[in-house]
């Protein structure tokens, strides 16, 4: 597409359907179909050869996988957004994998060590990005 908002909206519509399947647990399976509709949007541009994408689709690929309970796959997955949206120069894209992985860990399991990896790796890209009052905002005690 000639415009480059396109991949982002992809990116937070799939983002969003997979948070509503966590909230409307009577309609998951919808979320989870709408969110994988725009995962495999995002999958056809990569296939194109548009690997200002790739990380995209690891991000949306964890979520499908956190909500389908494949810890191993989600843990990869999320680990591969955050290399790739940091190769290819994407910092915000790496604070958000950052802090949905962090959430992973929070909703996971009471240990909060690998939280707290992913929260302060967020924090300091998007300090790194220059994000720094949306940084101060996301602060936790």
């Amino acid at each position: 597409p000639a415009y480059v908002g396109i991949y982002r909206a992809a990116l937070f519509q799939g983002l969003t359907c997979y948070a509503m399947a966590d909230i409307e647990t009577h309609r998951r399976r919808k979320w989870i179909k709408r969110g994988t509709a725009f995962m495999s949007q995002i999958q056809k541009w990569v296939k194109a050869g548009n690997v200002n994408t790739l990380h995209m689709l690891h991000l949306l690929r964890a979520e499908q996988a956190r909500l389908q309970g494949k810890a191993a796959v989600a843990e990869k997955e999320y680990g591969e957004a955050i290399a790739t949206s940091s190769r290819n120069g994407f910092i915000h894209d790496r604070a958000l994998a950052h802090e949905r992985f962090m959430q992973y860990h929070l909703k996971k399991s009471d240990d909060t060590y690998w939280a707290r990896h992913h929260y302060d790796k967020a924090m300091q890209a998007l300090t790194d990005w220059g994000a720094t009052a949306l940084a101060d905002r996301l602060k936790i005690a």
